[in-house]
């Protein structure tokens, strides 16, 4: 037989391709189970604050609740309108300030102003009721 010795076989081929999908899939595991970034859990509420805004002026007024699970540090916010309700689930301890649990939203999108941040985290986001303007604070 004259065999190239310069030469990868196919079973080498085949062993260097398992170890590189091996390689992948531990590493798209760990970036699908990474927890959420502080600045990424306040864009989120500012955006269902947002959308809040607009169903008010649409629909009518609205409410935000905010619900906290001790034994599982999860929060919930419910965004509510007399017709339907939404549930989002955030991971983590979210407080607003002055301990409130619920922001209400007329019929002009406008609230209270208030301030949102994450547990163990120095961000914060602050929303003027008035016009819905919102800004992520920190670090």
């Amino acid at each position: 037989m004259n065999a190239h010795p310069r030469s990868f076989t196919l079973l080498e081929m085949l062993v260097v391709a398992s170890l590189l999908g091996l390689l992948a899939a531990m590493g798209m595991q760990s970036l699908l189970t990474s927890p959420p970034s502080p600045t990424h859990t306040l864009s989120r509420i500012a955006a269902i604050d947002a959308e809040a805004r607009l169903i008010a002026r649409s629909n009518g007024p609205s409410l935000l609740t905010i619900e906290s699970s001790e034994h599982d540090n999860m929060t919930l916010l419910a965004l509510s309108t007399k017709e339907r309700s939404r549930r989002f689930q955030f991971n983590g301890d979210i407080e607003i300030e002055s301990g409130l649990t619920e922001i209400a939203f007329d019929r002009h999108g406008q609230s209270v102003d208030y301030t949102v941040s994450v547990a163990g985290s120095s961000r914060t986001l602050r929303v003027a009721g008035l016009t819905g303007w919102s800004e992520i604070d920190g670090e």
